[in-house]
């Protein structure tokens, strides 16, 4: 079956949540893979920023240094999200434009059921081993207003 290509563009990354990425194996500067939650979600993030992975190989090293990891992380990228046979691979790629006008990708673990309520454009809400809500979502830029 030919993969469903749900999105190909530019977007502001966002994480959320505690261990939301389990690396599949040790990041490389080349691209680091991450597994959203844990491999029962069956979506999968591939990282091509080397600045991002240069953070994820820090963070492993010192044992815990989430804070510039998800500051380095949380930043523009070109994305890609294909479906296939029920999982998700998102891709993300080096970009250094403006997002102002670009949907928002927001991807993590919440410890609740809810999710605030933001204009989605597209979600996919699984659960990890641990039976934690996982997701991953296209979030419509904040509108701006001018007088």
């Amino acid at each position: 079956m030919e993969p469903n290509n749900i999105y190909q563009g530019f977007a502001q990354v966002y994480l959320e949540g505690k261990s939301a990425l389990q690396p599949v194996e040790r990041p490389a500067l080349q691209c680091t893979r991450y597994y959203l939650g844990s491999s029962e979600s069956r979506i999968t993030l591939t990282d091509y920023r080397e600045e991002a992975n240069r953070a994820a190989i820090r963070a492993i090293d010192a044992g815990d240094d989430r804070y510039d990891f998800a500051e380095t992380f949380c930043r523009p990228a070109e994305v890609h999200i294909a479906s296939q046979d029920g999982h998700i691979a998102i891709q993300l790629w080096p970009w250094e434009g403006r997002v102002a006008e670009h949907p928002i990708l927001w991807i993590g673990v919440t410890e609740i059921d809810e999710l605030p309520a933001n204009p989605v454009s597209w979600l996919a809400l699984r659960n990890d081993a641990r039976k934690r809500p996982v997701f991953a979502a296209l979030v419509e830029p904040n509108p701006v207003y001018e007088p």
